[in-house]
This record gives structure tokens, sequence and C-alpha cells, in this order.
């Protein structure tokens, strides 16, 4: 290793020992909370399809499969941000601690106040949030999604999560949504908590939709019988288009009797 290599590891071990202390990583995740926080209400799920068109087929396969929130109830979508934000953030301070020590006459070594110092430039830069600066966080975010999917065996992803917009259906304002979910998990699916004159369950149905009877399906009240996750996917992309966007309710796929 030579003499300047030998140098920049001390820099590094140096930065990351700061990095690191607990007090400081307190400070610093008040910080990626925050950011995190205005970047959910600020992002523009159309220009972030844009960027990673994988990512957009991501949250469509989770929006598909009913599984956007985790086992804690918190979003996929917020888990990984919050880890794309955490590793932006790091990687912008450290690359101003390096050139901040590198400068001519620089204080002998590096502080807390350096670093503190950095990390509120880093957030306040962040918090202002422009979809092309941050190109670089969309794809951390993108490679966390990934792996998140990888290290979970979660679903694969189809054509249609790749073609479609982002959207799903709200049972709060009983429409569809093409921004990120604001309602709480219990009531992000329509066959959570199925309507009780409405539907009855019996194992031995077969979906009229794909023909298969391997999971619990649900008649309505014109006695025609799906499975939850067939007939939510039907709804969703009949109230999606454009002429029935304001509608509360949707046509059965067999009969066009109207289901609440």
């Amino acid at each position: 290793m030579t003499k300047y290599e030998k140098y920049q590891a001390r820099i590094s071990a140096l930065i990351d020992a700061l990095y690191d202390t607990p007090r400081n990583l307190s400070i610093i995740n008040d910080e990626i909370n925050k950011i995190v926080e205005i970047i959910q209400y600020k992002i523009n799920i159309s220009e972030l399809s844009k960027f990673t068109r994988h990512f957009k087929a991501l949250m469509n396969s989770w929006m598909r499969t009913h599984t956007w929130y985790d086992e804690d109830g918190v979003s996929k979508f917020e888990r990984c941000l919050w880890n794309a934000v955490s590793k932006g953030i790091r990687k912008r301070v450290t690359e101003r601690l390096e050139i901040c020590n590198s400068r001519p006459r620089y204080k002998q070594s590096l502080d807390e106040g350096d670093l503190n110092y950095y990390v509120e430039e880093v957030s306040y830069e962040l918090s202002r949030y422009d979809a092309g600066y941050f190109y670089d966080l969309y794809c951390l975010l993108t490679k966390e999604a990934e792996s998140w999917v990888i290290n979970n065996e979660e679903c694969v992803i189809i054509e249609s999560d790749f073609e479609c917009p982002f959207s799903w259906f709200s049972k709060l304002t009983m429409s569809t949504q093409y921004d990120l979910p604001r309602d709480p998990k219990h009531l992000m699916y329509t066959d959570v908590d199925p309507l009780e004159n409405d539907f009855k369950h019996d194992p031995e149905w077969v979906c009229s939709i794909c023909l298969d009877s391997n999971s619990v399906c649900v008649t309505t009240a014109c006695k025609h019988v799906f499975h939850n996750g067939c007939l939510d996917d039907y709804k969703r992309v009949y109230l999606q288009q454009d002429a029935n966007r304001k509608k509360t309710c949707f046509p059965c796929p067999l009969c066009r009797a109207s289901i609440n």
C-alpha cells in the first residue's frame, strides 16, 4: 500500500468512526426520517417511472399481489426509500468530508462539528427534492427494492407490471389512485373486509375469471363466484378507466350487475 493509499484509508476510517457513533447516528437517522417523509409527499410516480421502469413494475407487483405492506404494517416503498436515502446521505457527506480534509492548511483532524455541518447541508439539498438532480437516489431505490424481493423470495414480475401505470384502489375514497398510498393498511384492499350482505365464502367454488379453485373464493349478490384477488384486479382495471373514475361501484364481470 502506498503512502497516499494509507492516508486515504486513515481518513476513511476516521469518517466512519465519526459517522457511526450512537450520538451522531441518532441525529442522522432523524434527518433521514424527515427527508423520507418529504420525498413521499413530493414524489411524482410518473416521473419516477421514467427514470426507473423496473421499480415501477416492482411497485405494481406489490399492489397486484396485495403485499404493499410488510409484516410490521410499513410500506415496502418506505422501507426501500429509507435505505436509499441513508446510503445517499452517507455517500454525499463522506465525499464532502474528504474534500474538506484535503484543503491546504485545514485543521489537524475532522470532528463532529464538520460531520454535523455537512449532514445538515446534504439534508437541506435532499429535502428540496428535484427529480432530475437525484437520479442516483432513484437508482439506489431500485436496487433496494430488488434486494428486498430477492432476500424475501417474493413474487415474479409479469409483463403487465411494466406496461400499466402505477395505480391502486382506495377503499376509503372508493376511487382509483395514482399517487403513493396514504390509507391505513387495513383499508388498502376491498377484499380484506368483504361486505357482509354481498359476499359469502365456500372452499369448493371455482373462480369465474381464472377458472381455478386453489384459494378462497367469494360469491356476489348476483350469485357469481370469483377469487378475492381476481375480483379486486378486475375492479382496479375497470375503475382506472377515464369514464369510470368517479364511480363508486363496478359491474359483475359476468352479468354486469352492480357490486359495491
